[in-house]
C-alpha cells in the first residue's frame, strides 16, 4: 500500500513491525507480562516453550490437520 494510504501509527512503527514479521506466521504476536517476586524465569520460559508446536506439528497443520482440544467444553454444564 502506498505510504500516503497507510495509517500514521503504522508508518511510525513500520521498522519494528517489519523486524518481527515471521515468514510463515506473519504478524502473529502474543505478549505475556508476569508480575511477581522471585519468579523462576528459566522454569517459566521452559514451560512456555513446551507449549509451542513442534516442526512435525507445524507440518501437519500446514497440510490441513487439526488437533484434539485438550480442554473440551461441556456445553450442557
Amino acid at each position: 500500500m502506498p505510504d500516503r494510504h497507510q495509517d500514521p501509527a503504522y508508518q511510525r512503527d513500520a521498522a519494528n513491525l517489519q523486524a518481527r514479521w515471521h515468514p510463515q506466521f506473519q504478524d502473529r504476536v502474543n505478549t505475556l507480562h508476569f508480575i511477581g517476586q522471585d519468579l523462576d524465569a528459566a522454569r517459566w520460559l521452559a514451560d512456555l516453550d513446551s507449549c509451542l508446536c513442534t516442526p512435525l506439528e507445524i507440518g501437519r497443520w500446514r497440510r490441513g490437520s487439526t488437533f484434539p482440544d485438550p480442554w473440551p467444553r461441556d456445553e450442557t454444564a
